[in-house]
């Protein structure tokens, strides 16, 4: 079980919160995005910056209204919340428009992240 749950239940919250960490940690990382984007003109750049920071900050409360439902036991909301974390698109194609790529550690996180909610949705579409 994830992180010494006992039961289901537990294991799916414990599993919710490890991906609103990671979240969390993107959240973080957006000053690193300015390196990503040197050499890019100021507006681009503060335009690419915004976007990304509003789209890591989304995912984070996504994240914690995704918990919000899980403890009132509505997995339709639940379901709708996680999936709204993983979307970055957004933030990806700003990147690309400006001409540059995540930094390593933001890709890194963001695919982890991906990753955790993806699982996160296998295990509360199947209860």
């Amino acid at each position: 079980m994830v992180r010494g749950a006992t039961n289901w239940h537990d294991a799916t919250r414990n599993a919710i919160q490890s991906a609103l960490r990671a979240a969390t940690i993107l959240q973080k990382l957006t000053p690193r995005l300015d390196q990503a984007l040197e050499g890019v003109d100021q507006a681009t750049k503060a335009d690419t910056v915004a976007t990304c920071k509003d789209t890591f900050d989304g995912a984070v409360d996504n994240m914690k209204q995704a918990l919000v439902y899980f403890d009132t036991n509505d997995i339709g909301g639940l379901n709708t919340y996680l999936s709204a974390a993983v979307g970055i698109d957004d933030c990806t194609d700003a990147m690309k428009q400006a001409g540059a790529a995540f930094p390593p550690a933001v890709a890194k996180i963001s695919n982890n992240l991906a990753m955790q909610v993806s699982n996160c949705l296998a295990v509360t579409q199947q209860t």
